[in-house]
């Protein structure tokens, strides 16, 4: 079943201020600051004073001495502690010697195991520090992000991350990819236009920009109000902080057997110290038996065969790409029974593509390699694809192809050099002459270039109905032909089609023009449809029969809306259930960081061990509060890796259903090595009172 989630409560925000809704001068007037002078030094030293530096608190990773003391807290090590110290007073130095060497090199060998995982995870992290463009004294100056602060006038270029959150002052064509934020795959087109609505979800909140985001087109100014800890990624930083990191199933057992055994030693050690007293052996004799016999009920060798083994299941899925931090991991993975799995950059490639072209005579699934040649229509299409964008392609040293520019204009010049179209030579022959971006009441792209001395081409893209409404002719046997309302139809119902399985859909026309001619778009010639969408990952979907043949329960989130969710969760298989109880929901829509949160630990209240994957900062809280948490190595936040128990250095989701796998066998070997050392143990505890039952003496 597909949850349409509503806004988190607003009780949920730490926000002071809805800065969507206000007014930018209203806004530049309270922060005393200005778009052409910005703040001055002083108001900088002020602001910095004021609202603190634009930093946040690093997560550093535990340091060695605190590892290594972890493995002596634990109810079996304290067992074994308690055993040596009987030993000693027994007069078994030699005992005690050995039971205590069996800890520490358990310690020893589970800190050198969980040091080689948390040195290469450490390796992945991102150590670029981005820069700002901000507006000071009436200069337009390059700075340290973390030297933004609150009333700083912020300049926006493509390819640049933004540095604090900031309220848009005005925008040419900006767009934002929010989605390690929002989990949003979509661009966002942002707009300095206010507001209306107090809680409106940060996804939709168009106005906006927030620190740790990435422009990838367009340029505009900003106003910083929120910096460091106050930011967006600030809060969820801070949630972060507040999440406690649940006990593993391993942890929750060795403490439940460790208490039975105490009782059960405590108890054995008054019966046979009775039982001895009233044969009429010795005190101090049948003391120092009954200590013996605790000492016995003590499995010594636990820790190390579960430090081993989970040491060795470490090793082994680190050649496989799994950079496991904690030791306990291990097992706990073998015991998930529920797997929540994060859409955007997980599931899906984060990379948009193009998928399908419909024209009037076409229905092409690009799955396979796109055959233009011999098909006029089509040909035009990809021309004008081509055309109408703004990308640049280019050969690096070694030959690759490299294609830079917005998601969605890439998608469509990689779909014409999978067609082998010559891009170069077709722009040289087709020169720019003029371009009309999109805009608040246009919601296409036009360009016009110049074919030849006494024509120029049109090449148009957008919205497909907008488009659609320029259009007066299609394209038939090479020539333009009127537009019949049944073509209508079908366009739109070809459309809405697209659009009903999660594709963003643009309509592709042109025209040809005099050389001479005023430019008019409104007698352009129809070519079609082109489906982009965000793909899933290769192998995701046979990723998600293994898990469901492995007994694992699949639970998609995602903070895209809900038409989106349901078509990535049909092609997943992932069940469309009918009750909306948590427990039957296979995919949540428009979630938030703290929806997330909620819905891990609405999971663990019902005696479920959960799994959550993530690569972006939204996704990071639920990571750290899941029993198991695994992140994306390559393309992950370094937030989320510093909260994950599990690394995937390659990204490859693949490799998890074989570290489940290994999981199971390492939990199920640990068990039953602690049956087999507890039934050797308990065989000593039997013979000793069955023989004072019977006045056999002490045979041991």
């Amino acid at each position: 079943m597909i949850i349409e989630r509503s806004p988190s409560d607003p009780k949920d925000s730490k926000s002071a201020f809805n800065w969507h809704c206000q007014e930018v001068a209203d806004i530049l007037a309270e922060l005393s600051t200005s778009i052409t002078l910005g703040l001055s030094a002083a108001a900088v030293e002020q602001n910095l004073a004021k609202y603190g530096a634009n930093t946040l608190a690093q997560a550093q990773p535990p340091r060695g001495v605190i590892v290594f003391l972890s493995y002596f807290w634990s109810i079996p090590v304290a067992l074994l502690t308690l055993a040596a110290i009987l030993s000693i007073a027994t007069g078994s130095k030699v005992d005690a010697l050995v039971i205590m060497g069996v800890v520490v090199i358990n310690a020893i060998l589970g800190y050198i195991t969980e040091s080689k995982s948390e040195r290469i995870i450490l390796s992945l992290k991102n150590l670029v520090t981005p820069s700002a463009l901000v507006v000071r004294d009436g200069e337009l100056i390059e700075i340290d992000s973390s030297d933004t602060v609150v009333g700083d006038i912020l300049v926006f270029k493509p390819g640049s991350y933004i540095a604090a959150d900031a309220r848009v002052i005005n925008s040419d064509r900006l767009n934002v990819d929010e989605s390690a934020l929002t989990g949003e795959s979509i661009l966002i087109n942002k707009t300095s236009e206010t507001l209306t609505d107090r809680e409106i979800p940060l996804a939709e909140r168009n106005n906006m920009v927030y620190g740790g985001t990435f422009v990838t087109g367009g340029q505009g100014l900003g106003v910083v109000v929120a910096t460091g800890k106050e930011t967006e990624m600030g809060q969820i930083q801070a949630l972060v902080i507040e999440t406690k990191i649940p006990r593993t199933p391993l942890e929750i057992q060795l403490e439940r057997a460790g208490s039975q055994l105490v009782l059960l030693s405590s108890a054995v050690c008054i019966l046979v110290l009775i039982l001895g007293l009233v044969r009429g052996y010795g005190f101090v004799a049948m003391l120092q038996t009954s200590i013996a016999l605790a000492v016995a009920a003590v499995p010594e060798g636990l820790p190390t065969v579960a430090t081993i083994t989970l040491a060795l299941g470490i090793s082994q899925m680190r050649q496989q790409g799994v950079l496991v931090r904690r030791l306990d991991a291990v097992e706990a993975l073998g015991s998930v029974q529920t797997i929540c799995l994060d859409k955007t950059g997980t599931l899906t490639a984060n990379k948009m593509s193009a998928v399908e072209i419909q024209t009037l005579s076409h229905e092409i699934k690009l799955a396979n390699k796109l055959q233009s040649e011999s098909d006029t229509e089509l040909l035009q299409l990809i021309k004008v694809a081509v055309l109408c964008n703004e990308s640049k392609v280019a050969r690096d040293d070694k030959g690759k192809l490299n294609i830079t520019g917005s998601p969605t204009e890439n998608a469509l010049m990689q779909m014409a050099v999978d067609a082998d179209f010559d891009i170069a030579t077709l722009r040289t022959l087709y020169p720019l002459v003029e371009i009309n971006h999109r805009a608040n009441d246009r919601n296409y792209m036009a360009t016009v270039h110049q074919f030849n001395t006494s024509h120029r081409f049109v090449a148009v893209k957008g919205n497909p109905s907008e488009v659609l409404a320029l259009c007066q002719y299609k394209l038939k046997d090479d020539l333009s032909v009127l537009l019949t309302e049944i073509d209508h139809k079908a366009i739109a119902h070809a459309n809405q089609n697209m659009t009903s399985n999660a594709l963003r859909v643009l309509g592709i026309a042109y025209a040809e023009i005099d050389a001479t001619s005023a430019i008019d778009l409104n007698h352009l010639t129809w070519l079609g449809l082109i489906g982009i969408t965000n793909p899933i990952r290769q192998g995701v979907p046979e990723l998600i029969t293994d898990l469901h043949r492995a007994g694992i329960d699949t639970v998609m989130l995602t903070g895209d809306q809900e038409n989106t969710a349901q078509a990535i969760a049909k092609q997943l298989n992932l069940g469309n259930e009918t009750e909306p109880a948590t427990n039957q929901t296979k995919v949540f829509a428009r979630v938030t960081p703290i929806d997330k949160l909620k819905i891990v630990q609405s999971f663990q209240g019902k005696g479920k061990v959960v799994a959550m994957t993530g690569d972006g900062i939204n996704d990071a809280p639920a990571l750290k509060a899941a029993e198991v948490g695994i992140a994306m190595g390559k393309t992950g936040t370094d937030i989320t890796r510093e909260v994950a128990d599990i690394v995937l250095a390659d990204d490859n989701l693949e490799t998890a259903i074989a570290a489940v796998s290994q999981g199971r066998t390492i939990y199920n070997n640990i068990k039953k090595a602690l049956h087999f050392l507890l039934a050797t143990n308990l065989s000593e505890i039997i013979v000793m009172v069955t023989a004072n039952l019977l006045g056999m003496g002490l045979p041991l």
